[in-house]
């Protein structure tokens, strides 16, 4: 998703990727909160799939959705609110702080959809259904290209919208994501009557036991430190190659996002492992 904002607003000019390419870190360091939240629930769900314990993962769900959908909004709704000082601190400059700004009020609702969908797909990735949320992240990239076209470049009957534009593209992808995730888990089992009576699933409980905190920070404590040391580094990084001027940041963020795209290919291996350990485990 980021990468397809920033490859198709590079037609507008170097303060659009710039501005897309300022939020690139603060998008990756709110984005350790839900990943960290996934892997503590991926390995606990892949003890239970090798166990054979269905229940428990349904249980394990509701918990997490349910605790994360509330601690992860007000975490994002505190970046919301102070995105602009964020943005300054990142190092954003008066040539495209404004694209920026607006850029990222409505990205940061696109971050927590995805965050919310990250968490909902750390159960299916534990039990190893990797094919599932494979098509539906590709199929939310797909609309995000489709919807970014239409909205960067004003198409049609639809406006001109710039860099405003690729964030919207990007939160209907998110959307789209989310749906087909709720629909396979509703498929699976693990998620069903999310429409009749209001009720989120038809068993296990969604209130957080102490049983399940201590599980769950037992393992989410040692991953998020990892993950926030990591990014501390890429932030002062990236702070330190917003003062080579605009012209300059828009190519270090160019080239970052070839890395970046490397750098899938090792998560993907790690997170294969870490299925296959836990259920091992289990």
């Amino acid at each position: 998703l980021a990468s397809a904002d920033l490859i198709m607003v590079a037609s507008l000019g170097p303060e659009a990727v710039a501005a897309v390419g300022i939020f690139m870190q603060p998008r990756m360091a709110l984005l350790c909160f839900p990943r960290s939240w996934a892997s503590a629930v991926t390995l606990i769900a892949a003890k239970y799939a090798g166990q054979g314990r269905q229940r428990s993962a349904t249980t394990l769900l509701k918990q997490s959705v349910s605790f994360g959908i509330l601690s992860l909004g007000v975490i994002h709704g505190v970046f919301w609110v102070f995105r602009d000082f964020i943005l300054a601190i990142m190092g954003a400059t008066s040539d495209y702080m404004a694209l920026a700004s607006d850029y990222a009020a409505i990205a940061t609702v696109a971050i927590y959809i995805t965050a919310v969908t990250t968490v909902m797909q750390a159960v299916q990735l534990g039990f190893g259904h990797t094919a599932i949320i494979m098509r539906s992240n590709v199929v939310g990239n797909v609309v995000n290209v489709v919807v970014n076209a239409l909205l960067i470049f004003g198409i049609g009957p639809f406006p001109r919208l710039g860099v405003v534009g690729a964030a919207v593209g990007t939160v209907v992808g998110t959307l789209v994501a989310l749906g087909l995730t709720v629909a396979a888990l509703q498929k699976d089992g693990l998620l069903s009557g999310v429409l009749s009576a209001w009720r989120i699933f038809d068993q296990g409980s969604y209130r957080l036991t102490r049983t399940y905190l201590r599980e769950f920070f037992g393992v989410f404590g040692g991953i998020f430190s990892e993950q926030g040391f990591e990014r501390i580094g890429m932030l002062i990084f990236a702070r330190i190659a917003a003062d080579l001027g605009t012209v300059g940041f828009a190519v270090h963020n160019i080239c970052m996002n070839i890395c970046d795209i490397y750098y899938c290919f090792a998560v993907g291996f790690g997170k294969a492992s870490m299925v296959l350990a836990g259920q091992s485990c289990g």
